[in-house]
């Protein structure tokens, strides 16, 4: 009773039947009478086409032509005549699909977008399909399609997840069994009905999910040990000198404080300090220059060596393990020593000299005291700068002095004429002419006063008396 047929006389339908299960059609025998002999009919037999889904309803018209005659004895003789295609042929196509629907679900971190793999297997154990994740957790298999063919089966598949080697993870065992189940549906089409069922269990559960759950690896640290050395005699304790960190690797881990990859870190005089400290919490290498900053004294040698940290992270079991190599100024040559920068503190020496114009030939005893100007500024005593005594001598040397402010001028030296006390000394018997690092003493003259005694320094009357004795001798002998 699946098709319907229809039996007509020209525009008249004459009778509508069904088919049988075997697929015959049988209409109901037609009745002629005399009154019909010699007589030609014809009928015709068509499908009637239905609304089924996916059903394809045949064309086809069966024309057939039936005669009537006298058989006699009272009998008619009905003659049919059929075309040779009386079969109508039907054509269903149907198909549906099935789509699992899976949830991935991490607990510990965010989800990524193709982290893990998923695998759709048949009854005979062969992978169909496999998949990764997407970032939002779904799980997208291709849907699987069934046509006519499959009507009244059912399917067994297996969906599980792919074990990683990631030791971090703690992944999902579970198996989810599928069963499916293709019937024809009420007015056409496919009824895909599914059963899933999970492990070993016998109840249905609704959903296919699989948690993986991440445990980070405990992480490793490193702070860059650095140390200051400072070389030279009157280096002052409080030169403070700046390093810089920068991160070649993009956005490798710096220390706290750091910007934009960058990190500063001042110290005052020589000593050892540290950076802060980076943690690394996933494997990889990380690769950081590590450079003094050029001081603004330029009394100190500036140390331009670049230090190149290699830092290695690489996991054994949970935890997280560093390997450190430092190397200078692109060298091949790998130490794991600690960091050093050196700086030389550079002096200079400064010499004073006296210059004595006349006078006697044992000088005064004077001292000489430093004293340092910048360009347009007034002298000062160099701080630290011994008064240097001259005693029978005409030069006096400093040492182990600055020759740079710490602006980056340079200092311009001098000296004054002071007593051992560093006061002013201005010797009664001498002009005084200081100009940079010399001193100039010359003997003053004194002009006799009318009216009054001239007194000459003892050497002066030594050398009058002296001549007087010459003088009376030489009158003597000319008595004589």
């Amino acid at each position: 009773d699946e098709f319907e047929f229809e039996l007509k006389q020209g525009d008249t339908v004459l009778q509508t039947k069904k088919n049988l299960a075997d697929g015959s059609v049988t209409f109901d025998a037609i009745t002629y009478t005399e009154a019909d002999i010699g007589a030609e009919f014809t009928y015709t037999i068509t499908e009637v086409a239905g609304s089924e889904t996916g059903m394809t309803y045949d064309p086809l018209v069966i024309e057939i032509s039936v005669t009537v005659a006298d058989a006699g004895n009272g009998e008619l003789t009905v003659t049919p005549t059929y075309p040779e295609d009386i079969v109508f042929k039907n054509l269903y196509e149907v198909s549906g699909e099935w789509t699992p629907e899976v949830t991935k679900i991490l607990t510990g971190r965010e989800l990524v977008e193709g982290e893990f793999e998923f695998e759709l297997v048949d009854a005979a154990d062969v992978v169909l399909q496999t998949v990764t994740n997407l970032a939002d957790g779904t799980v997208p298999f291709l849907p699987l399609v069934f046509d006519q063919e499959d009507i009244g089966q059912t399917f067994e598949f297996t969906i599980r997840e792919k074990s990683g080697a990631n030791i971090d993870y703690t992944y999902d065992t579970s198996i989810y069994r599928l069963i499916v189940t293709v019937a024809n549906a009420e007015g056409g089409g496919l009824e895909i009905t599914t059963a899933t069922y999970k492990d070993d269990e016998t109840e249905i559960t609704p959903d296919i999910t699989f948690t993986n759950i991440y445990t980070e690896p405990t992480p490793v640290t490193h702070d860059p040990p650095v140390e200051k050395l400072v070389i030279g005699n009157g280096a002052p304790q409080d030169a403070q000198f700046s390093f810089q960190m920068k991160a070649v690797t993009p956005d490798a881990p710096m220390p706290e404080g750091a910007v934009d990859g960058l990190m500063t870190h001042t110290i005052t005089g020589a000593g050892s300090f540290e950076f802060g400290v980076m943690e690394f919490t996933e494997v990889g290498t990380y690769v950081y220059e590590l450079r003094e900053l050029e001081t603004e004294n330029k009394n100190f040698a500036f140390d331009p060596t670049i230090y190149t940290i290699t830092i290695t992270i690489t996991q054994e079991g949970h935890n997280l393990v560093k390997d450190v190599i430092y190397t200078k100024n692109n060298s091949t040559e790998a130490s794991t020593e600690a960091i050093v920068f050196t700086n030389t503190w550079q002096t200079i020496q400064i010499k004073g000299t006296k210059t004595w114009i006349g006078g006697p030939a044992v000088k005064p005893v004077i001292w000489f005291k430093l004293q340092r100007s910048l360009p347009g500024g007034m002298p000062e005593d160099v701080p630290g700068a011994p008064i240097l005594k001259l005693d029978n001598v005409t030069e006096v040397t400093w040492t182990d002095l600055a020759k740079f402010a710490e602006g980056g001028e340079t200092y311009i030296f001098s000296v004054r004429e002071v007593d051992q006390t560093g006061q002013i000394l201005n010797l009664a018997d001498y002009t005084k002419t200081e100009n940079g690092l010399n001193v100039t003493n010359t003997i003053k003259a004194i002009p006799p006063k009318t009216g009054e005694v001239t007194t000459l320094p003892y050497t002066g009357i030594i050398l009058l008396l002296a001549a007087g004795l010459i003088t009376i001798l030489r009158r003597k002998r000319s008595k004589i």
